[in-house]
């Protein structure tokens, strides 16, 4: 199975970040499969540089049942070929972090959180690359004040994506 088009041109500024900060390992997309019996029939692709995380779940089976990995040369010449070379998975988690650890599963009011603005634009290039909606509208959770923002699409127009969160990792105020 190779690395959808449209997958690899919204994970591609994200791992382009970890790739010229010399963070290898996060300059791959992950490809996580779930079981029928699991969350839901199909995989999620996670790509990440530390400050944000682009999570996208499909009904697209994955190739195996254990973690797989896209590299990044790989994911680069998707995207400039239009698709026509294929991205062929490699075998591993390739040292990929926990990232599930940063997606809170709780939400509160806080009074204020500092962000990065170059890290908001990922939401939009992502909702772009995909073609989610006409409409770019998303949703904000806060967990709290040192937490992470999560930002997700308020509707998805796609005939394989179920669920798109942008992930991003506050910065201090003070």
């Amino acid at each position: 199975m190779t690395l959808p088009l449209d997958i690899a041109k919204a994970l591609l500024p994200t791992i382009k970040r970890s790739h010229k900060a010399s963070r290898y390992g996060l300059d791959n997309i992950l490809h996580v499969p779930h079981a029928p019996t699991g969350e839901w029939d199909g995989s999620q692709y996670v790509a990440t540089d530390g400050h944000v995380a682009v999570i996208v779940d499909t009904t697209t089976p994955a190739p195996v049942t254990e973690p797989t990995h896209y590299e990044y040369a790989s994911v680069v010449a998707v995207v400039a070929t239009k698709g026509v070379v294929p991205a062929p998975w490699v075998p591993g988690s390739c040292d990929f972090p926990d990232w599930k650890q940063c997606v809170p599963t709780t939400s509160t009011s806080v009074d204020a959180i500092g962000v990065d603005l170059a890290f908001l634009d990922t939401a939009l290039k992502v909702h772009k690359a995909l073609k989610l909606s006409e409409k770019a509208y998303w949703t904000a959770t806060f967990s709290d004040a040192l937490g992470p923002i999560v930002l997700e699409p308020m509707s998805i127009k796609h005939d394989t994506i179920t669920r798109v969160r942008v992930v991003i990792m506050p910065v201090r105020i003070s």
